[in-house]
């Protein structure tokens, strides 16, 4: 059982190093990196396609997206077809920032991040952290009553 739990611990430690070097080096979010990176491989898309691509809740994905926005990162207008539906965009900044003229800082941190693990080694970390969020969603787990 102590295996587990320590695996878990390190797993808790790798999420703050990211964030916490996504922050305060690359001055973004993760998350808010990912949507981005995302709208790059599918825009125009939904809100709800995003928040279903990044398994995170409706009002994270909202407020991901205002500050987005605000920022001048993305832009989201009603669907025509579909009025309840905000379809999101990258804008030109963002696409520069992001793919044509990134900032040097930003691609030295990336370029060093990627060297960390081999191909191999980020392949087999992928499906194992695949593999224990599906295990760890799939146990079963009775309520205990108090």
């Amino acid at each position: 059982m102590s295996s587990m739990n320590n695996l878990l611990y390190q797993v808790k430690l790798a999420d703050e190093t990211i964030t916490n070097l996504f922050e305060k080096q690359l001055g973004i979010s993760l998350t808010r990196y990912q949507l981005l990176m995302s709208l790059l491989d599918q825009a125009p898309c939904s809100q709800q396609d995003l928040q279903e691509a990044l398994q995170i809740d409706r009002a994270a994905v909202t407020r991901h997206l205002k500050i987005l926005e605000e920022a001048g990162y993305i832009s989201r207008k009603q669907n025509p077809d579909n009025k309840r539906e905000m379809v999101v965009e990258p804008t030109q900044q963002a696409i520069a920032d992001l793919v044509t003229a990134p900032p040097q800082h930003h691609v030295a941190v990336k370029t060093a991040m990627e060297t960390i693990l081999t191909a191999e080694e980020s392949a087999q970390l992928d499906q194992l952290l695949h593999k224990l969020v599906i295990g760890l969603e799939a146990l079963p787990f009775t309520q205990i009553n108090q």
